[in-house]
């Protein structure tokens, strides 16, 4: 049987508007389900600066291992990467321009529990990165397309 079509010819979809709600609310719900026992780890925020160097900062530098990998180029970029026997998933974090691996080290810690590998990258140019320019506090890349290639 036929799908009946709109005034142009289109196609009408099955799913109603409501229906499509419906499905995102619930993946909404699942995504929170499958966080709840990571929330529940979360250090509170006011008592971040007192744990983040007694048990953040000793997590990342004990559980992930730190490398570099070559991207366009030649140039060096670094990783990090904890990765567990088992895992159910995988949470790649592509960070954004100006931040570094060490910088989510919280979010890291906050999900300790979740049986999940861990891996994050300094794109070139940033962190401990390769940089094509003298100054370090400077972010550079010649091309959009190397970031791409990196990734």
């Amino acid at each position: 049987m036929a799908q009946p079509a709109n005034i142009d010819g289109v196609v009408k979809s099955p799913v109603s508007g409501v229906a499509l709600f419906r499905v995102k609310v619930l993946w909404v719900l699942v995504i929170i389900f499958l966080l709840c026992p990571a929330l529940s780890a979360a250090v509170p925020e006011g008592r971040l600066p007192a744990v983040f160097n007694s048990a953040v900062l000793p997590f990342f530098t004990t559980q992930f291992k730190a490398g570099t990998m070559r991207g366009a180029g030649g140039v060096a970029i670094h990783y990090a990467k904890r990765e567990i026997t088992g895992e159910q998933a995988a949470l790649v974090i592509v960070d954004g321009r100006t931040e570094y691996t060490t910088k989510y080290a919280e979010l890291f810690y906050d999900l300790r529990h979740m049986p999940w590998s861990f891996y994050i990258y300094d794109h070139r140019g940033q962190g401990m990165s390769g940089h094509l320019l003298s100054d370090t506090q400077k972010g550079d890349v010649k091309t959009f397309s190397n970031y791409i290639t990196d990734l």
